[in-house]
């Protein structure tokens, strides 16, 4: 007699223990979805534990969402100014070779009628050192 009363007051239990946690999902699923939908609203709160405790970790963030909206923003933000300090600095150095490049082949062409004597003149310096080394 009194085993059969422990069985039914467990399987009471065990069934009160599941319709609460299925009660508990099917608020944080419409609390979810309210939220989503910006239909949440003051008469919605049940007065919930976790409700109250949710509250009160998400207080110092501002509003839970519009929070991390904001994070988000701040780091695309971030993402796009290192992007563009990027192409600025490959901008530059592209400009630089580019005037590097013209400024030397505008002395090459000043140079071109000089560059035959030059050459010329350093051949000749070059085998005087080869003769002086031989003898």
């Amino acid at each position: 007699m009194a085993r059969r009363d422990a069985m039914r007051a467990a399987g009471r239990q065990q069934e009160a223990k599941k319709q609460d946690t299925q009660r508990r999902e099917t608020w944080h699923c419409r609390r979810a979805l309210n939220k989503a939908t910006g239909k949440w609203s003051e008469t919605q709160k049940h007065g919930d534990a976790k409700e109250h405790w949710h509250e009160q970790e998400t207080a110092h963030t501002g509003r839970g969402n519009e929070a991390g909206q904001e994070r988000q923003r701040q780091t695309r933000r971030q993402k796009q100014r290192k992007r563009q300090r990027k192409r600025q600095r490959q901008r530059q150095r592209q400009r630089q070779r580019q005037r590097q490049s013209q400024r030397e082949m505008a002395r090459n062409t000043r140079r071109g009628h000089n560059t035959e004597i030059e050459q010329t003149q350093a051949d000749s310096k070059q085998k005087e050192k080869a003769h002086k080394g031989t003898g």
